[in-house]
């Protein structure tokens, strides 16, 4: 069981920086060691920003042959969605690998800060955290993800696609496809671990101001500690996470209506396109893929949503601490210093500014992607009448157009 914030964070820490996506790692003993940059990082990050480039051209450019030999046809409305889809995943894992290198520092402080944290109120509480709930969820989800895309989807994808000539080419793109999608869920969970041990640590401060446990000389420490993790949320997080939410709510938007509208239509012989054909086996696969959409959404919003309401709980808990001893006093006056600047400073993760991530997200997408599903069924409703259209016309010109002599 992990003793420590660094344990507790290794293992998908080590992952994230082995997949290219995160340049950073813990050094030293557990008592004293530190988050640092990884050696030669500057080599690795071009290096992988070429492997991933030259992935998402191979990705890209194969997105026509892989309809028509998959469904033999090649519909504007499929190979539009395909590659859309496909570049938005190539997109996301640029992101990840491109924002990692150049936002290292901030990552650093994040990660270091939370370790600052830590052994502070170990020393002022006197007593050792325990990770064990955290550690278990982290392991659930990590375990969900190795086991989702490297058995179950490959697998998936393998049995479906073997029947193709082509099978090594598509091979290779599904190689690229769960790579890409692993490392958006590793990224979810570094995001994630990173603010259920803030939220540990506030329930502590919390805790001990509520029943009047904290002694007086640790009042001021805690207090700093609260403003310290508000700063860590509001900036560190927001500004490493906070671009990543707004690509992968993107994502999880698009390929969610695509693949519902490619459920339904099989489930229900719509027949928007007659030479599409879909397997039982590829109905299972987007309905996986629907689930663990769900889960990404559900994990990073909750998640936040609970730091964000620890945060203001213990702030609030400092306001009723009174105590005669604390008049006139250092201690009092640091107090009053921060309710001021609590009741003006935000205390939330932040997608870019564009929208604050708690539940709230959770309504919002789903929402989405209704709107998303009746905008594509039109289009691909309408794509299938002109079509058909076409159809009707070019036989009614080769019946009314006189034969030879």
């Amino acid at each position: 069981m992990a003793r420590s914030f660094a344990e507790l964070i290794h293992f998908s820490l080590t992952r994230a920086n082995r997949l290219g996506f995160c340049f950073v790692e813990y050094r030293g003993q557990r008592v004293d060691g530190r988050f640092v940059n990884t050696e030669a990082v500057t080599l690795k990050f071009w290096l992988w920003i070429a492997l991933i480039l030259a992935g998402g051209w191979y990705t890209l450019a194969r997105t026509k042959e892989d309809m028509i030999v998959r469904f033999h046809d090649e519909t504007y409305f499929d190979v539009v969605t395909y590659f859309v889809s496909n570049m938005i995943n190539v997109l996301l894992v640029l992101h990840l690998s491109w924002h990692g290198y150049f936002c290292k520092d901030v990552q650093l402080k994040l990660l270091n800060g939370v370790l600052d944290i830590e052994r502070e109120l170990v020393m002022v509480l006197k007593r050792q955290y325990s990770y064990g709930d955290i550690a278990r969820y982290i392991k659930a989800f990590t375990i969900w993800s190795m086991l989702f895309y490297m058995v179950v989807i490959h697998a998936v994808y393998v049995i479906d696609f073997w029947k193709y000539d082509v099978f090594i080419a598509m091979y290779i793109e599904v190689l690229m496809l769960l790579y890409g999608n692993f490392c958006m869920d590793l990224a979810i969970i570094v995001c994630c671990t990173v603010q259920m041990s803030l939220c540990l640590y506030l329930d502590s401060l919390m805790n001990d101001l509520r029943f009047h446990r904290a002694q007086f000389a640790s009042l001021y420490t805690f207090v700093k500690q609260i403003d310290r993790i508000a700063v860590l949320v509001n900036y560190n997080l927001s500004r490493i996470y906070g671009p990543f939410v707004v690509l992968h709510c993107s994502y999880v938007l698009f390929d969610s209506a695509v693949l519902w509208i490619s459920y339904v239509e099989a489930l229900l012989g719509m027949n928007f396109d007659n030479g599409e054909q879909v397997t039982n086996l590829m109905l299972a696969n987007y309905l996986l893929w629907l689930v663990n959409d769900a889960k990404n959404i559900m994990c990073i919003a909750i998640s936040s949503s609970l730091l964000q309401d620890k945060v203001e709980e213990t702030a609030l808990c400092t306001r009723h601490f009174d105590d005669y001893r604390l008049q006139n006093t250092r201690a009092a006056k640091q107090i009053q210093k921060f309710l001021l600047k609590n009741l003006h400073q935000k205390k939330k993760f932040s997608a870019c500014g564009f929208f604050d991530i708690d539940n709230t997200v959770i309504y919002m997408v789903f929402s989405s992607i209704v709107t998303y599903l009746v905008i594509l069924i039109q289009f691909k409703q309408l794509e299938t009448d002109l079509t058909q259209s076409e159809g009707v016309f070019n036989v009614t010109s080769n019946l009314t157009t006189p034969g030879p002599s």
